[in-house]
């Protein structure tokens, strides 16, 4: 949660000062929740064209991006329920260690929240 309140913090302090386009604090569906109440926005990576599951919540000041959704095969939902889906390849900084390679932004979502926001 430290973190989470810096991030607001960094937040409140640009907004404060300054007209923000926009501003989003993203995290896996869940424990935030309880602190930051409903998110404007939840989806699925499959949402956007990657061929996953996981959802993830967005809070914040933002245009909602254009969803580009994809259909999994039953093995591709079955593969996410362990979560056993196919990683990207990372650099040695993090260790590539599984945690991290999960933690990646989604390329679809990323290139779509882009294009609705910049």
């Amino acid at each position: 949660m430290e973190i989470v309140v810096a991030c607001l913090n960094i937040i409140w302090q640009c907004r404060y000062k300054n007209k923000l386009k926009f501003w989003a604090l993203e995290n896996p569906m869940g424990y935030l929740r309880q602190f930051l109440g409903n998110p404007v926005f939840t989806f699925d990576p499959c949402d956007f064209g990657d061929g996953y599951t996981k959802k993830t919540d967005l809070w914040g000041y933002f245009k909602i991006p254009k969803k580009i959704p994809i259909n999994l095969t039953k093995e591709e939902i079955e593969r996410c329920k362990i979560n056993n889906r196919k990683l990207p390849s990372i650099s040695d900084f993090t260790g590539s260690k599984q945690f991290a390679k999960r933690a990646i932004t989604p390329a679809g979502f990323a290139t779509e929240f882009f294009k609705a926001n910049r």
